[in-house]
């Protein structure tokens, strides 16, 4: 059955301090780009007031310098990744990388000097950062952008992960609705195109990632880290949150706490980032004010 509670919290640095300041307790999303030299960080507050702190490295975003370094740089992007693990304070667990299957995510997007992550190179980086911290730092393979297509069958990234990653102490997943209708979290709809026509198109294609988990990763906890509506109100119009749509975070969770046993989820996001900034809640008290009920339970 599902668990009794399960964690709710925010996306961004942002999100984490405004749940200090506002004391909401839950689970936060940090992010921070590492690239040739470590970087110091510091969430103790955050673990000392009940906040648990999962923090995302990585090379650069999806501006074309890419989630994961090109090879030049993979050696040093390693290197730098492993001493910011080893010397971060607070962090409850760590990813490297953001939905490598996504193309905008990969080095030099839309340029001539385009270079494909692919399966097989990520996991790759992932062992090698294993090896060096196990035991000593938590972590888990990057989440993937679950909705990813045409010519990209994300079930083929996520059982190449689960099958040749070295161990885990967490799994991370993405989900989302197209649009903002609350209906939409219960729905069992998929996709009608090849490949994924298997997928679901809103939340529950959290279900079909959790229903191939191996026995070896059955117990460890599992972390929706981003968790959103995609579009206002239609497929392929505006994106972002409607501003009154605190419905969509009570019947989001709702659906999790019925059906899914999972052990947190956080709502992306909170800071008005670039063309991520129709995602921002720092301005959308209602949301905001739902999240932090959800959160004390």
């Amino acid at each position: 059955p599902p668990p009794d509670r399960i964690l709710v919290g925010l996306h961004d640095d942002g999100g984490a301090r405004w749940m200090l300041e506002h004391g909401v307790p839950g689970c936060c999303l940090v992010h921070h780009v590492v690239q040739r030299e470590p970087i110091l960080l510091d969430y103790a507050p955050y673990r000392e007031a009940g906040i648990t702190v999962i923090c995302r490295l990585n090379w650069g975003y999806a501006d074309g310098t890419g989630t994961l370094p090109r090879p030049d740089d993979r050696e040093a992007f390693v290197e730098a990744v492993v001493e910011t693990m080893l010397a971060a304070r607070g962090v409850d667990y760590f990813h490297i990388g953001n939905e490598p299957n996504n193309r905008q995510e990969w080095p030099g997007f839309g340029t001539a000097q385009e270079f494909p992550l692919t399966a097989e190179y990520v996991v790759e980086i992932y062992n090698e950062i294993w090896r060096r911290v196990r035991g000593r730092v938590r972590m888990g393979p990057p989440p993937l952008d679950p909705y990813f297509g045409p010519g990209s069958n994300n079930r083929e990234w996520w059982v190449y992960f689960l099958d040749n990653v070295l161990g885990a102490d967490a799994l991370f997943l993405h989900a989302k609705t197209q649009t903002n209708n609350p209906a939409e979290t219960r729905s069992r709809a998929r996709f009608g195109d090849d490949p994924l026509t298997w997928q679901y198109l809103h939340l529950r294609a959290v279900e079909t990632a959790l229903a191939i988990v191996p026995d070896r990763f059955r117990t460890v906890p599992v972390f929706v880290t981003e968790l959103n509506p995609q579009h206002r109100d239609r497929i392929g119009g505006p994106i972002g949150w409607r501003p009154d749509n605190d419905a969509w975070v009570h019947e989001a969770l709702r659906y999790f706490r019925d059906e899914r046993p999972v052990t947190g989820v956080v709502f992306y996001r909170y800071d008005l980032a670039g063309d991520q900034a129709p995602f921002g809640l720092c301005d959308k008290p209602a949301i905001l004010n739902a999240i932090a009920e959800e959160a004390r339970g």
